[in-house]
């Protein structure tokens, strides 16, 4: 935004600050004499021989190598094993490191360039997976990715590609047995909604369905065994009757 000019201004403002009669500049350790404290002016001296030699060096580069190792006292002793000894290793480990970094940057420039196949896109979607997975996995993935874009591993590239094809067959087969499923339970909630629509409805119209005619039947059947059960007893009453006049 446009600033304006201002006459008054004297810099950034800082807290005052005032003398302080009592002090006596940048705060050190206070020190005491050490009656035991020595200089030596020849600390290798009195070093005995050197039988080993020890490194601690903590990285999280993979790959390190330390080796040929020196210990000396004479330069020119030590200038000619660096050119014997340390020199050739160098350079042919440098070769090789020099090879992979062109591979690797072939790669990646195959990763970007179009028209990589389907084998690409399979390495691809590791990758991806691998740029979201967390710490370790991550890593095997990545690992895992090179390991399948390598024409020499071409059958455990195709066994890869059978496995997730199965896993994610089974995966749609059983969710569209899940879908299938909650259609069948609908299908029968409405046939038996529709049943007892169609119950009332009758009830209503005071209609006879098939449910009611065995019903009819085994009424009527009841009725003509009532009637034919009280003429049975009818003849044995008057008989009774009769014989009680006689």
């Amino acid at each position: 935004r446009p600033k304006k000019h201002t006459p008054d201004y004297k810099g950034k403002w800082y807290p005052p600050m005032i003398d302080n009669p009592e002090y006596e500049g940048p705060w050190a350790p206070r020190k005491i004499p050490n009656p035991k404290y020595y200089k030596d002016d020849a600390p290798l001296a009195n070093v005995g021989s050197v039988g080993a030699v020890a490194m601690e060096i903590w990285t999280m580069s993979k790959g390190l190598v330390v080796d040929n190792v020196l210990v000396a006292a004479d330069d020119v002793a030590a200038k000619e094993f660096q050119d014997t000894q340390w020199r050739p290793k160098y350079d042919a480990l440098k070769a090789v490191k020099d090879g992979e970094d062109a591979e690797e940057a072939k790669r990646a420039e195959e990763a970007v360039s179009p028209g990589r196949g389907f084998k690409g896109m399979v390495v691809d979607a590791v990758l991806g997976v691998a740029s979201i997975a967390p710490g370790a996995l991550g890593d095997k993935l990545n690992d895992f990715a090179t390991h399948l874009e390598n024409p020499d591993n071409t059958p455990t590239f195709y066994a890869f590609c059978v496995g997730v094809a199965l896993v994610v067959a089974l995966l749609f087969t059983a969710i569209a047995d899940l879908f299938a499923g909650s259609g069948e339970d609908a299908k029968k909630s409405a046939a038996k909604k529709k049943q007892g629509k169609k119950a009332a409805e009758a009830k209503k119209t005071d209609e006879t369905g098939p449910d009611d005619e065995p019903a009819d039947d085994a009424e009527e059947d009841g009725a003509d065994g009532e009637e034919e059960k009280d003429e049975d007893e009818a003849p044995k009453t008057a008989t009774k009757r009769r014989t009680k006049r006689g």
